[in-house]
């Protein structure tokens, strides 16, 4: 049912933005003329809703709860994306009218091509409605067009930026957008870390915290506790602070896929903060393709791991080895010099 309503919605949009596109086309002759400033937003503070669409049927919105943006109600989103995109809109100006020798193209262009954002704040009705066009021909300037001024282009700018507009801002992909955060803690919030190596019980092990200077070793194949070094166990605490992976590896086929995640994790790590609440991460091998510049063993590639954390365990990401070592620790790596 759910899926049917989503086509229904999807086929509307469609039709008003071909019905869009058309008043675009038909008012081409357009006297209409717009201030420098007026594609873009001064307080963007106050937009609480975002919804970009694209001709392909691809669409996301991204809402602002309290000081928290989400994508399509449901996934944490890319903070740097979110304040990068609004950064743009504030900053948005006019740099010249569509040249008229070049104005019958970018129409054309636009109406098979454009992206449509609309602006909300707390009403119903959007704000402001702009409509993403291509670059110029010389790179530096995107054309755009206003819901409220006839839908006639025009050359937009970010003034001291010499580049185009139509890629890196407005995406309508969900997964541009949605975080790519693993873990992020701070070392006051955690209760509890572990780390499990496949077929290592002595090299894995809990972590508790009791304060911020004092902790608790246990070996797991022993389940006894082990002296520590404290500015250590300190120093590993704090590498679960801003920690990300690289991204979705989607050129991975659903085979290979559903192999490597029926096998155990090579490694499994996880985190319980102060409210009990279990985030776990579980590595694999990631198999040499011909991104592959260094093997570990035979078929191993030895810079990145694959893997799948609690709250995305849809999507397989990479992970590079570098960014894990902080914390891909073992017992013996916590031991008190002598």
């Amino acid at each position: 049912m759910r899926k049917r309503k989503n086509i229904i919605n999807l086929t509307l949009f469609i039709i008003l933005f071909l019905a869009s596109i058309y008043i675009l086309v038909q008012n081409k002759n357009s006297s209409s003329t717009v201030q420098p400033n007026d594609f873009a937003i001064d307080d963007t503070a106050s937009i609480r809703k975002i919804f970009i669409a694209d001709m392909k049927g691809e669409s996301v919105i991204l809402t602002k709860s309290k000081n928290n943006w989400l994508v399509n109600d449901e996934f944490a989103i890319n903070q740097s994306r979110i304040e990068l995109l609004l950064d743009v809109v504030k900053r948005l100006e006019v740099k010249n009218p569509t040249p008229e020798n070049a104005r019958n193209n970018v129409i054309t262009e636009m109406a098979a091509g454009a992206i449509k954002v609309e602006f909300y704040k707390r009403s119903k009705k959007a704000f402001k409605v702009l409509y993403i066009g291509g670059p110029t021909q010389n790179n530096l300037g995107t054309y755009m067009a206003l819901e409220n001024k006839d839908k006639e282009p025009y050359v937009v700018h970010l003034p001291g930026f010499n580049g185009y507009l139509s890629e890196g801002y407005f995406f309508t992909d969900v997964n541009e957008w949605r975080t790519k955060e693993v873990f992020n803690y701070k070392a006051t919030a955690i209760r509890e870390i572990g780390v499990e190596y496949l077929g290592d019980g002595d090299s894995s092990f809990k972590l508790r915290v009791i304060s911020p200077n004092e902790f608790k070793l246990v070996q797991l194949s022993t389940n006894e506790e082990i002296d520590l070094n404290e500015q250590k166990a300190k120093a590993f605490v704090q590498g679960f602070s801003k920690l990300h992976f690289l991204a979705i590896d989607t050129d991975i086929s659903d085979f290979r896929k559903d192999s490597i995640l029926n096998n155990k994790p090579i490694i499994t790590i996880y985190v319980r903060n102060l409210q009990n609440q279990k985030k776990t991460l579980n590595l694999y091998y990631r198999p040499t393709d011909i991104r592959t510049r260094v093997e570990l063993f035979p078929g191993v590639d030895k810079e990145y791991f694959l893997a799948t954390a609690s709250d995305r365990e849809e999507d397989l990401v990479i992970m590079q080895r570098l960014v894990l070592d902080r914390i891909m620790w073992k017992t013996e790596d916590f031991k008190i010099e002598k």
